[in-house]
């Protein structure tokens, strides 16, 4: 399904509907400057509650058209084989003792006589 036709509503008999490019310039808007609601419905001339509910409807709908595409969930033998070998050709372990063990090479100096 098209982005466009995710998020472009019906005129009612009350309200006339946000076209989608509107709609998708107000969350681009919103994503690209990170300014607040208020500035950006003052901008477009748009409620502020309007604004906070239209940004995550129409994230929501560019993130269903692109997922599949550019977000693929990699497998599990994909992930398994991302590390490039760090981790198996690692000197350090996998435990929580690895820091200390580390830490505990260091020798401290003698302190000096402030005399």
């Amino acid at each position: 399904m098209w982005l466009n036709e995710m998020i472009t509503y019906q005129d009612t008999n009350y309200r006339r509907s946000i076209p989608a490019e509107e709609r998708l310039s107000i969350c681009l808007r919103f994503l690209a400057t990170g300014d607040s609601y208020r500035t950006i419905a003052g901008s477009f001339r748009a409620g502020i509650s309007t604004v906070s509910m239209l940004i995550p409807d129409v994230v929501a709908a560019i993130w269903d058209c692109l997922v599949e595409e550019f977000m693929a969930v990699p497998g599990a033998e994909e992930w398994r084989s991302s590390d490039g070998g760090i981790v198996s050709n690692s000197a350090f372990g996998n435990d929580c003792q690895t820091p200390l063990r580390l830490h505990s090479n260091f020798r401290r100096g003698k302190r000096e006589s402030r005399n």
